[in-house]
């Protein structure tokens, strides 16, 4: 197999795989090797025209797209290091995010290009603002930008993750920790080749996105990009055009597999979710849909490479449906003391915080060295997860140490939806924890204290809605009136006490205000 030397390399390889067939996709929009090729250098050379080079930043505001991924390449193939950022932020945090990673250019989608130039009218950020539809033809014929030289260490991707005081943590990715993840086509999704083929539901924002293209990507195989999800339109897509693996978290499984049921892709070969624990029920259909499964355990600082994995032996076992799994080969996973700074392993049996190690681990956060040295300790990640390791060197999930709630396989902290609330003149406190919820996992709910005590729910809702403080998959699904937060002996807010169960109504909001309570 041809030597990849960098992550730009991957596409041009990719590209020559498929010479005429056409591998990536969307609704109007097919693009062969040659003409990825054509494409990638035409969004090079408009590129470099606004002299992005190497080690510049490059920021992408889009949702998942052809467009985008070409242009994502094309900074690449520049030397540029990529950023992608939510389509769906509010403009305060959009402009705060776009001041702290701090772009030579922002690609984005047409429909962004308006609101991300008023953003930038508004800040010190002097940055052009592309489309990446138009990228991909602007400089037909133009003298091709020969491919920067990158080194392993070099810089390539920033994840944005989110951070408890509302800053994003920005997790740096090299050379060789992007080109590690690549690699993991085989042992994580169970693909080999250009005969596979992969929808790729999510945003680039999500480091979903990064970990379920570059493997397929890698290998030659179809990537189909859709930009929202329909269960209906998914199972027609992966039938029509033969695609062999179905990735989604459990929340879109569930949505997805009466239509997949009712019309079960005829080369569909892997049926893998990640995010949340797996459950018998999920995995008895799962079984039912497709030969061979998968649970994949991923995170933004591990990549690919660091994954925890089990197949259909494993979750077929009884009592494993909700195993994580165990470490991909070239990749480790112990649980350590939770609350110390050693890193000895904790017998099996014994729950601790998870951490991880391998090729694709991530050198640390951009600008945070003490969260660095915190998380990043002698070649481990510690994750902020909870769980331990059976006898058999499985590993299995039990919760988190911090305040990360698991909506729908989207990991929010509590605190940056608590700082949101209380940029509101509405709100005096508030606290907000995770719910057990059928659909989603978890689902966001906010103790609010209000400044103005004749203040109800619903206008607490409305509040949030208008200022537009909060993407939507962050704001609560419910909102419970108090007269205090409870508090324990320290004088520290007391979360527990707020996850015990209380009447609402169907709006989601709290039916009743409770008591005034100090402590619980």
């Amino acid at each position: 197999m041809e030597e990849t030397r960098t992550v730009g390399s991957l596409f041009e390889r990719a590209c020559r795989l498929n010479g005429e067939r056409a591998f990536l996709l969307e609704d109007g929009l097919r693009l062969t090797g040659r003409e990825a090729t054509r494409a990638r250098a035409s969004a090079a050379a408009a590129l470099s025209a606004k002299a992005v080079g190497p080690g510049d930043t490059v920021a992408f505001v889009c949702g998942p797209s052809v467009a985008h991924t070409v242009s994502f390449f094309a900074a690449q193939h520049l030397g540029a290091v990529c950023c992608c950022l939510h389509v769906k932020e509010s403009d305060q945090r959009m402009a705060g995010t776009l001041s702290a990673v701090g772009p030579r250019l922002i690609v984005c989608d047409a429909d962004q290009a308006e609101r991300l130039r008023a953003l930038l009218a508004q800040t010190n950020i002097a940055a052009p603002v592309l489309v990446a539809g138009e990228l991909l033809g602007s400089a037909v014929g133009s003298k091709q930008i020969q491919a920067a030289s990158r080194r392993d260490a070099d810089p390539a991707v920033i994840l944005l993750s989110s951070g408890t005081t509302g800053a994003p943590k920005q997790v740096l990715h090299t050379q060789r920790t992007v080109l590690a993840t690549a690699a993991m086509a085989a042992p994580v999704y169970g693909a080999e080749g250009p005969d596979d083929g992969v929808v790729i539901p999510m945003a680039p924002s999500f480091a979903a996105w990064l970990h379920t293209v570059l493997p397929f990507l890698a290998i030659g195989a179809k990537l189909y990009f859709e930009k929202a999800f329909d269960a209906a339109r998914y199972a027609d897509i992966m039938d029509r055009e033969d695609l062999t693996v179905a990735a989604m978290v459990p929340t879109l499984w569930r949505a997805a597999l009466p239509a997949l049921s009712a019309r079960t892709p005829r080369r569909l070969k892997v049926a893998m979710f990640s995010g949340e624990p797996g459950t018998p029920d999920l995995v008895a259909a799962l079984k039912q849909l497709a030969p061979r499964l998968r649970s994949v355990y991923l995170s933004s600082e591990g990549g690919c490479a660091c994954g925890i994995v089990a197949d259909e032996d494993l979750l077929g076992r009884p009592g494993m449906a909700g195993a994580a799994g165990c470490a991909v080969e070239g990749g480790a996973l112990r649980v350590v003391d939770a609350v110390s700074s050693d890193m000895t392993p904790l017998p099996p049996g014994t729950i601790g915080e998870v951490a991880i190690r391998g090729p694709s681990l991530s050198p640390g956060y951009v600008g945070q060295e003490d969260l660095t040295a915190e998380a990043f300790r002698a070649g481990w990640w510690r994750t902020g997860d909870l769980g331990f390791v059976d006898e058999s060197g499985v590993l299995h999930l039990k919760g988190r140490l911090d305040n990360r709630i698991n909506s729908g396989g989207i990991k929010i902290y509590a605190e940056e939806v608590e700082a949101a609330l209380l940029s509101l003149a509405e709100v005096r406190a508030v606290a907000v924890v995770g719910m057990p919820d059928e659909r989603w996992g978890e689902r966001i709910e906010a103790h609010v204290v209000p400044a103005d005590p004749a203040t109800t729910a619903a206008q607490i809702a409305d509040a949030v809605a208008r200022a537009e403080v909060l993407p939507k998959a962050m704001r609560p699904k419910a909102i419970h009136i108090l007269d205090a937060l409870p508090t324990g002996p320290t004088g520290k807010l007391y979360r527990k006490a707020l996850r015990e169960p209380r009447a609402a109504t169907p709006s989601g909001h709290s039916a009743a205000r409770p008591e005034k309570k100090g402590a619980a």
